[in-house]
């Protein structure tokens, strides 16, 4: 029932874009390509790439229609990162609605290259989480805190993170490929 219920919601907000003639940016790229034309280019909102764009809603976009899957990850950590994936394919979920509808990964937010800096409706920014900024800005990277920060939604300062990081729901065997992955992102 509850699933019904926010996908009724959806659909409401959905239909209220459409009304205000802004549907169109979240489902196509102002240039007129597709979603698949998209990922080819970066698009330059009000503030520059990644932040938002005319109507409000060009940064959501971006991170809905993003796909960073792959027929062949490297590592179990890069298909976590990059498509939100277990080893076994399947999505793993999160308190985020967005996040679970959309099957999201790390990569939506942070980028490919983990350095962030897509700002969100309530302005803000996801943070770089590249290893070498982990290290330096938040207790050496240390895991017990940057687990917390991806299942918790707690920062290494003991304050809450933004309503736009999900709190995954990975186990112990997904986050120590997460972290290992997080490692590579220089």
């Amino acid at each position: 029932m509850k699933g019904f219920l926010l996908t009724g919601i959806a659909v409401v907000f959905l239909v209220v874009l459409q009304a205000e003639g802004r549907f169109q940016s979240l489902t196509a790229c102002p240039c007129g390509g597709d979603a698949q034309a998209q990922q080819k280019h970066e698009h330059q909102g009000q503030g520059g790439p990644g932040t938002m764009g005319p109507g409000g809603m060009m940064s959501m976009r971006d991170i809905c229609m993003a796909n960073y899957r792959k027929k062949q990850y490297k590592s179990a950590g890069e298909r976590v990162f990059l498509a939100g994936e277990n080893p076994s394919g399947q999505h793993i979920s999160s308190n985020l609605m967005m996040a679970n509808r959309m099957a999201l990964g790390c990569a939506n937010c942070h980028k490919p290259g983990g350095n962030g800096g897509i700002t969100f409706p309530d302005g803000k920014t996801s943070a770089n989480i590249t290893w070498p900024y982990l290290e330096a800005k938040h207790d050496g990277g240390d895991p017990d805190l940057i687990r917390r920060a991806v299942t918790e939604g707690i920062a290494s300062n003991g304050e809450p993170l933004s309503p736009w990081m999900p709190r995954w729901k990975l186990s112990d065997k997904e986050f120590k490929e997460l972290l290992k992955y997080l490692k590579t992102l220089k």
